[in-house]
């Protein structure tokens, strides 16, 4: 007989090494993926280098500076300077557009929002010089970001509506998509949250109409703010989860760091402090490798305030104090006047209210200060509104003038061209035999200077032809590798369904042990974190509802080792008690996953039963849950009962110990029994309402007098129809059993 603390250290390092094989598998693929970036960086280098067109030198330096702003912008910052001098030199216009564009993003993102401003303000000038509509809408957007980051509101707002009568004009859906972004992170500033989600959905539908995976994963993350921001936390989370895949996926760094950062800043919200800690720390390690000092600033904020409401409040004022440093720097008012407010209650936690005192003085006399600054910019633009109404009075005014004027010379010109008219006639016949041969030979002259010209612009098209066959080429290429890699990743993950469905019980196993029952499986993703299990010692038949932590990839690892400590319990130990199988679960799982050291919570909710023949056809029912219930109707009453599970997860560390409570009683023939985990209970419909435990027994109840395939059939078409407009948000487990 093995022991609880000799099994682990063979049966579970088995299990855990096979488990990291084919983990490392997976990121053997993912790290291919990769390397086609740093394929094409190389290829970009090569052109460059052997380029010998000026025109081609400055694309292939922009597109490399656009390569690295966000995984390294100091050397992203040498390719933009030094096309941005090739472009000035030959008055390349693309090459001035796309370098300001550029620089302006690169120190957006390290915070120094006036050096930001005046690219992006020579971007501007010189579209309207060029007369470039749809640069000029792309300028106003980015400056429009620029005043929002300062606090000018207003000023992003008209910027913004200025950007999109620009970008309807020249019917650009990107320029648009960006535009309405834009506009929902301004309103959102300001509080009005129901406007801001309203444009980010514009520019979300837009970017997935265009399939732009970095437009989506962008207002991806804006949305989850919003939820933040109404309170709706676990929903926020989904959000910023997506978002951070996606920009994992597009190897972002900068998006990476934001989506941590929210994360962590959700968690908070939630008090859960370890988990905000360990996002946090992470955006800011990403954030500091970025030199992006405002989102620096913003992250040793967000750490401030965990720590305080955490009761740590010496690593509060550490974290405060280096965020106000970095504030001061890039001139965050907001944020300077949120940290003298945070610092103010970090000193009087500790019991220095002197201090605290002044920290609060420097809070209100900024905010005072930013006060007057608003009203004297609404004053300023009150009076330039009514300046340009009085100049456009006065330009209507003058116009009248001219148009009189206008006439007054049009009645003298008739009157001069009927006088000279009589002359004019007469030297026309003189000049027409003139004017024929000059004619002649102008048209010659053009015609020669036409030829040269179609000489030059086949010359071009010729040229730009190879380049785009070229980099056609190289987009083929990407595009059989992407999808190589991805049909390589969907038969790793087809080929674990395979070898999860060989772990659950056989159907003619089933029907031997059961006889009539039903299950309704039903996984999220290709494999699933849901799962069943049957076993049988002597008369005594085993059955449990096992639903691990997450679903997808994650949920299925966990549930195949799961479903191999449970076998190691039951069939080789031969423990056949609920109760007892759920704190054995309990112990090995913590063992295997170093829960004491890691920290980590990932585990399962399950409910057991056993059912054992007794005399005069009744059977004994034992039973023992982990936060999931046992539902049951006696053929006597048809009404549902329900003994609930006790309030412990297995895999996670609680404060004060607990234990897992046993029940016993016994059914008569025809009784049945109902297993699930909550997967079926939380699923929406398309208003995100959900079909709730409460409904999903009155259902059970109401169609338990049925056999148990008929109930299984009912139980599916409410499911799909409940379903229809949306989609399945987790695994779907769900067993029905009749006692024989």
């Amino acid at each position: 007989m093995y022991t609880l603390l000799s099994t682990p250290g063979l049966f579970i390092k088995k299990l855990l090494f096979l488990l990291l094989l084919v983990f490392l598998c997976l990121i053997g693929i993912q790290a291919q993926v990769l390397g086609q970036n740093q394929a094409y960086i190389d290829s970009l280098k090569k052109r460059l280098k052997n380029s010998k067109s000026d025109t081609h030198q400055i694309r292939y330096l922009w597109q490399l500076g656009e390569c690295y702003l966000k995984s390294d912008p100091d050397q992203a910052k040498q390719y933009m300077s030094q096309g941005l001098a090739l472009s000035h030199g030959l008055n390349y216009l693309k090459g001035l557009f796309n370098h300001f564009r550029l620089l302006g993003k690169l120190y957006y993102q390290r915070g120094k929002y006036n050096k930001a401003r005046q690219y992006y303000t020579q971007l501007y000038n010189k579209a309207v010089a060029a007369k470039k509509p749809e640069v000029m809408a792309h300028a106003l957007a980015l400056l429009s970001d620029v005043y929002t980051q300062r606090g000018l509101h207003s000023k992003a707002i008209s910027t913004c509506m200025q950007a999109l009568k620009l970008a309807e004009r020249v019917k650009n859906p990107l320029i648009k998509a960006q535009i309405f972004n834009r506009l929902g992170i301004t309103y959102r500033h300001q509080g009005a949250y129901d406007n801001a989600a309203k444009n980010y959905e514009k520019a979300l539908l837009i970017h997935q109409q265009l399939n732009d995976l970095p437009g989506v994963s962008k207002i991806t993350l804006n949305l989850g703010s919003i939820y933040l921001y109404d309170h709706q936390y676990p929903k926020a989370i989904q959000y910023y989860f997506k978002a951070l895949r996606m920009k994992q996926q597009l190897g972002e760094k900068a998006g990476i760091a934001r989506a941590m950062s929210n994360i962590g800043h959700a968690y908070y919200y939630q008090r859960k402090y370890i988990l905000a800690d360990q996002y946090l720390k992470k955006a800011l390690e990403l954030r500091l490798q970025l030199k992006n000092k405002g989102g620096v600033a913003i992250t040793l904020r967000n750490l401030g305030k965990l720590y305080l409401a955490w009761g740590k409040s010496q690593q509060a004022k550490i974290y405060l104090n280096e965020s106000k440093a970095t504030a001061q720097k890039t001139r965050k008012r907001n944020l300077l006047k949120e940290l003298y407010l945070l610092l103010s209650k970090v000193d009087s936690a500790q019991g220095n209210f002197s201090v605290s005192l002044e920290w609060h003085k420097k809070h209100t006399k900024l905010k005072d200060s930013i006060f007057s600054l608003k009203k004297s910019k609404q004053i300023i633009e009150m009076q330039t509104l009514y300046d340009t109404e009085a100049q456009e009075k006065e330009n209507d005014l003058l116009k009248k003038e001219q148009a009189l004027q206008k006439i007054e010379i049009k009645q003298k010109n008739t009157q001069l061209f009927a006088s000279v008219a009589a002359s004019i006639m007469s030297l026309v016949a003189m000049l027409f035999f003139y004017h024929q041969r000059r004619q002649k030979q102008k048209i010659n002259h053009q015609l020669q200077e036409l030829n040269q010209q179609v000489l030059v612009k086949n010359q071009s098209l010729l040229q730009k032809q190879e380049e785009i066959i070229t980099q056609h080429d190289a987009i083929e290429q990407q595009n059989t590798l992407l999808k190589q890699q991805n049909h390589y990743i969907s038969q790793s993950i087809k080929s674990a369904k395979t070898i999860q469905q060989a772990m659950l019980p056989f159907e003619e196993r089933l029907q031997a042990v059961l006889n009539e029952y039903f299950i309704i499986y039903q996984p999220k993703d290709i494999v699933s974190g849901d799962f069943y299990w049957l076993g049988q010692v002597g008369n005594l038949r085993i059955i449990a509802a096992v639903d691990c932590t997450g679903h997808g990839v994650p949920g299925a690892f966990m549930s195949m080792m799961s479903f191999s400590l449970l076998n190691e319990v039951v069939q080789t130990r031969k423990i056949t008690s609920p109760a007892i199988i759920l704190e054995k679960l309990n112990a090995m799982i913590r063992y295997a996953l170093k829960q004491d050291k890691t920290k980590n919570n990932s585990g399962l909710d399950a409910a057991f039963i056993t059912l054992e023949g007794q005399k005069k056809q009744q059977t004994q029912v034992t039973f023992a849950g982990a936060k999931r219930p046992l539902w049951y109707i006696r053929p006597e009453s048809g009404l549902l009962e329900e003994v609930k599970g006790s309030s412990i997860s297995i895999g996670v560390q609680y404060k004060n110990k607990r234990e897992f409570t046993q029940h016993d009683f016994k059914l008569n023939v025809g009784a049945r029994l109902y297993l699930s985990t909550d997967g079926f209970a939380d699923q929406n419909d398309s208003k995100r309402k959900k079909i709730g435990a409460t409904k999903l027994k009155k259902i059970i109840e109401d169609i338990s007098h049925h056999p148990m395939e008929a109930q299984k059939k009912h139980l599916m078409e409410f499911l799909q129809q409940h379903m229809q407009g949306t989609s399945q948000r987790d695994d779907i487990l769900l067993m029905g059993i009749k006692i024989d």
